[in-house]
C-alpha cells in the first residue's frame, strides 16, 4: 500500500480506494426473448405464467406482445396463422383507437383555443 492508493475524506481518514465492479452484462435470448443468464424461466413455464395471469385479469383491451415474442416450437402452421392473424387484428384496432383518441383531443383543443381566442378579443374590445 502506498500513498497513492488511499484518499482522505472531509474528516482526514485515509480510506482504500477500491476498483468498482462491473455489472454481468444479460444477454438475451433471441428466439424467446427473455434473458440466458441470471433467473432462468422456461418458455413453457412463461407462457404457462402468461395464461394465468390473462385469465385473472378483467375484460378490456390487453396487449399480444407477451404471446406474441414467444413461439413454441411444437405450435402447428395453422396456429402460427391464426396467432398472426390475431395479431394483425389487434394492430388495427389499435391503430383506430389511437386515430380516435387523437381526434378527440384535437377536438377539445380546438374547441378550448377558439374560446380562448374569443375571450381574448372581448378583452380587448372591451379596454
Amino acid at each position: 500500500e502506498s500513498i497513492l492508493s488511499t484518499y482522505s475524506n472531509i474528516y482526514n481518514h485515509p480510506k482504500l480506494i477500491e476498483e468498482p465492479r462491473k455489472a454481468p452484462r444479460i444477454s438475451i435470448n433471441p428466439k424467446s426473448g427473455l434473458p440466458m443468464n441470471g433467473a432462468t424461466v422456461k418458455v413453457k413455464s412463461f407462457c404457462k405464467l402468461s395464461q394465468d395471469e390473462s385469465q385473472s385479469k378483467p375484460a378490456g383491451p390487453k396487449s399480444l406482445c407477451n404471446g406474441s415474442v414467444i413461439q413454441l416450437k411444437d405450435k402447428s402452421p395453422e396456429e402460427k396463422r391464426e396467432c398472426k392473424k390475431l395479431l394483425k387484428e389487434y394492430s388495427v384496432e389499435r391503430r383506430i383507437d389511437r386515430v380516435f383518441r387523437v381526434n378527440l383531443v384535437r377536438k377539445y383543443e380546438g374547441d378550448s383555443w377558439s374560446q380562448m381566442q374569443r375571450e381574448r378579443s372581448s378583452r380587448t374590445q372591451g379596454v
